[in-house]
């Protein structure tokens, strides 16, 4: 009888501690989705989340980290191949990319857009040849095309991709190339996307516009690269 009710007490007791563990991890988790960091501020999709992000040195340090820097890195070497005398950078952030790409091929003409006011203004002091504008994709009214067309993470948070592939097509020069990148659907399930597309499907997508190539980033391999030829 003193040992049933001693197992009783250890069944108990231990019934207590993992309720008490599991309120900490959400006590933690709760904080940890509320917490002031780039990627919880990114999550919410919008111009704003961006405009903070572009516009705090604290959030951008956090934004623009090693990995990121090495994905444009390796963005830039497939551009710098296509050997692009103007280039246009649709969702050029801060300019990172682009200065990236810059660097490599120093193109004659340079272009980037983005909706949010804060990365136009560091991406202005950042590639100083360039000329930015700072407006959504939708409401283009450039007239120009460009040999080189860049459009990078920006598709999977659009309402709209089918419009947003048709204006990339629309800046594109005849020949010319369109660079785009993507996470992989098959392993995205970040809160902030409202596209997914597996390796195959984005092959699909894009292959009305022309030649498309898909692969898998070095950098990232939860990312997809598309290289899309006209």
């Amino acid at each position: 009888m003193l040992r049933a009710a001693l197992r009783a007490y250890r069944g108990v007791r231990q019934t207590r501690v993992e309720t008490w563990l599991a309120l900490q991890r959400r006590q933690t988790d709760f904080k940890n989705r509320r917490a002031v960091t780039a990627p919880n501020i990114a999550r919410r999709n919008s111009r704003r989340a961006y405009e903070r992000i572009y516009g705090d040195q604290r959030l951008l340090n956090e934004y623009l980290g090693p990995e990121r820097l090495l994905f444009y890195a390796e963005v830039a070497e497939t551009a710098a191949r296509e050997r692009p005398r103007s280039v246009v950078d649709v969702g050029c952030g801060t300019g990172d990319l682009l200065r990236a790409v810059v660097e490599r091929v120093a193109p004659e003409r340079v272009v980037g857009i983005d909706y949010a006011a804060a990365g136009i203004r560091r991406a202005s002091a950042l590639v100083p040849s360039g000329e930015f504008y700072a407006r959504s994709l939708y409401d283009l009214n450039l007239t120009e095309t460009f040999e080189l067309v860049l459009c990078t993470e920006v598709l999977e948070h659009v309402r709209a991709p089918d419009d947003a592939a048709d204006v990339l097509v629309r800046l594109c020069a005849s020949p010319g190339t369109i660079v785009i990148t993507v996470p992989d659907g098959a392993q995205d399930a970040w809160q902030g996307h409202l596209n997914f597309w597996t390796e195959s499907a984005l092959e699909d997508f894009l292959g009305r516009y022309g030649n498309a190539e898909v692969s898998r980033m070095r950098t990232d391999a939860a990312s997809l690269l598309a290289v899309v030829r006209r």
